[in-house]
């Protein structure tokens, strides 16, 4: 196949740190932590993780296979949320 010019690349080294979160999210994190790490984030990423724990405390199952620890995901979500004073 032949390589063209002026074709765009995405550079895979870009998403290793969404890996080793994903892993750590796997590990058993509190929601303590989980809170503490959020606030790491810049502003614009925080705020789509925020609506993700609002969508999962209304019940919505997108992101939970990111926690396969938790037994009450609703009550997991409200709690990082009350951390973060978003509740």
């Amino acid at each position: 196949m032949a390589r063209r010019k002026n074709v765009k690349r995405i550079d895979p080294r870009y998403f290793l740190h969404e890996k080793v979160q994903l892993i750590n999210e796997a590990a058993g994190d509190t929601p303590e932590g989980v809170a503490d790490r959020l606030m790491e984030f810049p502003a614009p990423m925080r705020a789509g993780a925020v609506n993700d724990f609002f969508n999962m405390m209304e019940g919505d199952t997108e992101h939970i296979d990111r926690y396969p620890h938790v037994e009450n995901h609703v009550e997991f979500a409200k709690r990082i949320l009350q951390l973060l004073g978003e509740f």
